[in-house]
């Protein structure tokens, strides 16, 4: 399975309850692949249909090129990551495909301490990982935590069971872990495994940018300009992209940034009754070290973003957006986005 095809687990917003309930978990080891051979099966088949599964690749991308040449006069070029700007979504069709419902996946923590040799062996590891390892790294600040904070990755596995314990060994070997979640999961289970801890009445504050490399300078402003403060959790980190992500072209969709190796991203959260104004503050002279190493954003983060750079991040699509937008919202009634203004 792809990277794409993962999701990885939700970087979650440790509040002080989340990290309470993270820390009762006793670093473990890998289950022995010989607990769940029923999943082995499909592996195996799996495994042995290598060529079956490059030949459905490019059918997939045969099918994608024919539904561009087909649909986008109708809006449909647009409407896959046109941020809402061409209509309302009435009706989905899913592809499904047979999946091994028991992956790998967890938190690998390590004290905050470890910053810059963690998010360098990222750095180092994320390209060359297996295309079943979806790996997102972490950098946090919380008041609630030991150390003031952690580093560390979030991950899901969902290749050979026999290959799992190799990878993890390779992750842990960084140092102590203080948290190590890691273990044979349900796939569903994994994708809800942010929901409990999900924070709600809080202030928040959100930026993302791609990456193509993670260099040694942006690391250091990364860890370097991560500021401590009593009310605030802050997490600075990248979320894992390439797979197929990168095999489709940059003029398919409306979504452009086709060969990024992550998204950079910065999140933070406060209680909602305190004073926004200092944090927003703060954040922002933040983010302005790490967006030079930066480029382009997810669309549907644009916030504080100007009409120029909401313009300028669809790339090379804007044109064809602007041709769509002009055909089938002319008025300008869906807006409330990272609108793509029409020109008539």
């Amino acid at each position: 399975m792809s990277r794409a095809g993962l999701l990885a687990i939700p970087i979650l917003m440790l509040s002080t309850l989340a990290w309470n309930a993270l820390a009762q978990d006793i670093p473990g080891q890998i289950p022995d692949p010989s607990t769940y051979q029923g999943s082995m099966e499909l592996q195996r088949r799996e495994q042995e249909s290598d060529a079956q599964a490059q030949q459905q690749n490019a059918q997939m991308q045969q099918r994608l090129d024919q539904n561009y040449a087909s649909y986008a006069p109708q809006g449909g070029g647009g409407a896959s990551g046109g941020g809402g700007n061409f209509g309302i979504v009435t009706e989905f069709d899913f592809g499904l495909h047979p999946m091994q419902r028991q992956v790998v996946g967890g938190n690998i923590l390590f004290p905050r301490s470890l910053a810059k040799a963690v998010l360098g062996f990222y750095a180092d590891y994320e390209a060359e990982a297996p295309a079943e390892l979806a790996l997102d790294a972490l950098l946090m600040s919380n008041p609630g935590m030991p150390g003031g904070g952690v580093v560390g990755f979030t991950l899901c596995y969902s290749g050979p069971a026999n290959q799992a314990d190799a990878i993890m060994t390779r992750i842990r070997s960084l140092g102590t872990p203080v948290v190590d979640t890691v273990k044979a999961i349900d796939y569903i289970a994994i994708q809800r495994s942010g929901d409990e801890t999900e924070q709600r009445a809080i202030g928040a504050y959100t930026k993302t940018g791609y990456v193509e490399r993670i260099s040694p300078n942006f690391i250091a402003a990364m860890v370097d300009g991560l500021e401590d403060h009593p009310e605030r959790t802050t997490i600075a980190g990248f979320q894992q992209l390439g797979g197929v992500i990168s095999q489709v072209r940059a003029d398919a969709t409306a979504f452009p940034f086709r060969k990024v190796h992550a998204t950079a991203l910065l999140l933070a959260e406060w209680p909602a009754t305190s004073d926004a104004a200092p944090h927003l503050k703060s954040l922002r002279q933040y983010w302005s070290t790490l967006s030079p190493y930066t480029y382009g954003f997810y669309t549907n983060d644009a916030v504080e973003e100007s009409q120029k750079q909401v313009d300028e991040n669809y790339m090379g699509n804007y044109v064809r957006l602007v041709k769509l937008k002009n055909q089938y919202d002319p008025s300008n009634l869906f807006r409330l986005n990272a609108n793509v203004r029409p020109s008539v």
